[in-house]
């Protein structure tokens, strides 16, 4: 019965550690632009290729990000992106929607983080911590 036990509990690391590559590709496919939405980080077979799709294209997030925060006129977090998305009909998929954000813009190299305040797009005037210059 020991060698039994042990073999069961094998499979089941195993099959954790699989889902969890399975989940890496998958998101790695989606930040590439590999499909039409980002992926939502779940491990359940949606599709036939086993991915559950969930949010918008990480371009079309990155655009709004861009014209939102410049129609704001200030930097925004993360957190504030993503709720901003998702008001205005985007969708921000994975289990860390602010974390998957911050991908997705720190990937585009079309933004900058300015420490304790929020994101910035680089084509936008400089930001003088009240309003633009």
């Amino acid at each position: 019965m020991e060698v039994i036990e042990k073999a069961r509990k094998r499979a089941k690391e195993l099959e954790a550690e699989l889902n969890k590559l399975r989940e890496f590709i998958a998101v790695y496919d989606a930040l590439e632009g590999g499909g039409d939405e980002i992926l939502s980080g779940s491990t359940t077979p949606k599709t036939e290729i086993g991915r559950k799709k969930t949010g918008s294209r990480p371009e079309k997030i990155v655009r709004f990000a861009e014209n939102w925060i410049k129609e704001i006129g200030e930097p925004m977090t993360r957190t504030e992106l993503v709720e901003a998305a998702e008001r205005n009909g985007l969708t921000v998929g994975g289990s860390d929607k602010s974390k998957n954000m911050g991908t997705i813009l720190w990937r585009s190299d079309r933004f900058y983080n300015i420490d304790g305040r929020g994101y910035w797009p680089k084509d936008a005037p400089p930001w003088d911590g009240n309003s633009l210059l």
